[in-house]
C-alpha cells in the first residue's frame, strides 16, 4: 500500500509538491538565477578588461594635434609602449582625403591610463565615410570632389597596411 502511495506521487508532480511539502521552481527560474550571472560573469569581464572605445580628433595645426575624448573632455594622444604598433602605423598612413574629412568619425578602442597615455589595442573607422578627391590631380590646392564609401580599402592608406584596411571599418 504504500509503495502505491509513492507511485502516486511521483505520478501526480503537482500534487507530490503539495503533499511533500516541496516548492518545486520552474526552469526558467533556475536559468535565470544561475545561467545569467554566469554569462555576464564570464563575458562581461572578458569582453571589458578595461578597453573601452573612445572617439579621436585630429587637427591640421603646429601643437598637438591628435586627441581622444575622455569624459566629455579632449586629451592628447599619447601612445603608450605597449599599444599595438601595427595599428598605429596604419592610422598615420590613413591618407588625408579620408582623415581630414573623418578625424571626428575614427574610434579608438584600448585602455586610457591615469598617467594620460593610451594603449591602444585597435582604431575603426564609422561608416558610411566621406573621401575627398581632387578634381585636377595636378592642382593639389584645387577643387575638391567628395565621395561616400562604406569601406576602407588600400587606396586609402599611403602605405600597405599592416591589417587588413577592412578591419578598421565599422557599420
Amino acid at each position: 500500500m504504500k509503495s502505491r502511495h509513492i507511485k502516486q506521487i511521483l505520478v501526480h508532480d503537482g500534487e507530490a509538491n503539495k503533499v511533500m511539502g516541496i516548492q518545486r521552481r520552474p526552469v526558467l527560474f533556475i536559468t535565470a538565477v544561475l545561467f545569467i550571472p554566469l554569462t555576464i560573469l564570464l563575458f562581461g569581464c572578458a569582453s571589458t578588461n578595461g578597453i573601452r572605445s573612445y572617439p579621436y580628433h585630429f587637427y591640421e595645426t603646429t601643437g598637438p594635434n591628435q586627441f581622444i575624448v575622455v569624459n566629455g573632455k579632449e586629451k592628447v594622444l599619447v601612445f603608450h609602449i605597449n599599444s599595438n604598433q601595427d595599428a598605429i602605423i596604419d592610422l598615420r598612413n590613413l591618407r588625408w582625403n579620408v582623415l581630414y574629412p573623418n578625424s571626428q568619425k575614427i574610434m579608438m578602442e584600448g585602455k586610457y591610463q591615469e598617467d594620460g597615455e593610451f594603449v591602444l589595442e585597435h582604431w575603426y573607422l564609422l561608416a558610411p565615410f566621406e573621401r575627398l578627391d581632387l578634381k585636377d590631380k595636378d592642382d593639389p590646392l584645387g577643387e575638391k570632389v567628395s565621395h561616400q564609401k562604406t569601406l576602407l580599402d588600400q587606396s586609402d592608406f599611403e602605405k600597405k597596411t599592416k591589417a587588413s584596411p577592412g578591419s578598421y571599418n565599422k557599420p
